[in-house]
């Protein structure tokens, strides 16, 4: 059984962690605010194509609104600038 967790957790972040994984250089600290179906994956647990559980890289914060952006208060002094990934099409069907 736990191939097959592995397996799905592996699948899964091909579609959703892949194609963002090369914008989020070097950062170790992840905001995620997922939306819709998005809310039932345990991100921590998805495996990278080296084989390594995503909260092994990163620490995660999970968001539910901007507004909880403003009651983290970070202060730290960033190297480079924000990366944002957000549906376009917030609300739309999807295709």
């Amino acid at each position: 059984m736990r191939k097959d967790v592995e397996r799905l957790a592996r699948a899964v972040d091909l579609k959703v962690m892949q194609p963002v994984r090369t914008l989020l250089g070097s950062a170790k600290h992840l905001l995620i605010s997922p939306d819709g179906p998005l809310n039932l994956i345990p991100f921590a647990a998805l495996v990278d194509e080296q084989g390594r559980y995503l909260i092994e890289a990163h620490s995660i914060t999970y968001l539910t609104s901007g507004r909880d952006l403003l009651r983290l208060q970070v202060r730290r002094e960033s190297k480079g600038g924000p990366v944002v990934v957000a549906d376009p099409a917030f609300g739309e069907p999807a295709m």
